[in-house]
């Protein structure tokens, strides 16, 4: 049985994956979420193939779970989509530590568990795709952790995808700049400094079909539009403070 694996996070980008996916050839979606209220909506609507598992993937003993019944089912794994995350937009030491940890093991520890439990049952041809950010390329303060684990991701994704060349597995790092979601709504707890300024929302249907493309063209990285293409230049060229104070002048923090 051949399957897609989508994690859930609130920015709803794992919704654009699903409709590309159910166009290929695999047998079965499983689809990663907490609750089952955010799960019951979308699998109505993909019935068929569509197979939701609740479960809290910053808790190790629910992962092992899941990769039991990819053992009972024999099940080949195509394409792992790692899109869970957990973010907060404030300063550090006004966010609770309990909280930057949690993002830590949810955006991090979580995904890198999933991965290796996952490889043993994925062949050649299969595509691993984890979403980090546009904050992956630079230090972002005032959203310092959140952008910390994203640049693990890109830089894990890329290096992985070179170790598994030789099993014909690729893995790519997605990119996105902001998106038209409910995302910025989850992140902002109220701080007196926080990012607010959302400015060239990217549609996250496009971001999401670009991410597939670029994973079945072998490319370790995902980047769409022109406006996060500049950013992602202007990164390698520009020193990291000038970067920073751009960004802080441009939330007027």
């Amino acid at each position: 049985m051949r399957v897609a694996i989508i994690t859930w996070a609130s920015s709803w980008l794992w919704r654009e994956f699903i409709s590309p996916l159910y166009r290929t050839s695999v047998d079965q979606i499983r689809l990663l979420a907490r609750s089952w209220d955010k799960l019951k909506e979308i699998c109505a609507e993909y019935w068929e193939r569509v197979i939701p598992y609740v479960i809290d993937l910053s808790k190790k003993e629910e992962i092992n779970l899941f990769i039991e019944s990819l053992k009972a089912t024999w099940a080949e794994v195509m394409y792992l989509v790692n899109n869970a995350g957990f973010w907060t937009f404030w300063s550090f030491e006004g966010v609770e530590l309990e909280n930057s940890l949690r993002m830590v093991d949810v955006n991090i520890k979580a995904m890198v568990d999933l991965i290796g439990w996952c490889l043993p049952y994925m062949g050649k041809e299969s595509h691993i795709i984890n979403v980090s950010s546009m904050a992956s390329f630079q230090p972002v303060p005032y959203m310092s952790v959140y952008a910390w684990t994203k640049a693990f991701i890109k830089n894990y994704s890329r290096a992985l995808n070179i170790e598994l060349k030789d099993k014909y597995i690729t893995v790519t790092a997605v990119c996105p700049w902001w998106m038209k979601t409910w995302f910025m709504d989850v992140a902002n707890v109220g701080a007196k400094k926080t990012p607010k300024k959302y400015v060239h929302l990217a549609n996250p249907e496009y971001v999401a079909e670009k991410a597939l493309r670029d994973a079945e063209k072998w490319k370790d990285i995902s980047v769409y539009w022109w406006y996060p293409k500049m950013i992602r230049f202007f990164s390698f060229i520009v020193p990291d403070k000038i970067l920073m104070k751009s960004w802080l002048r441009q939330q007027d923090l």
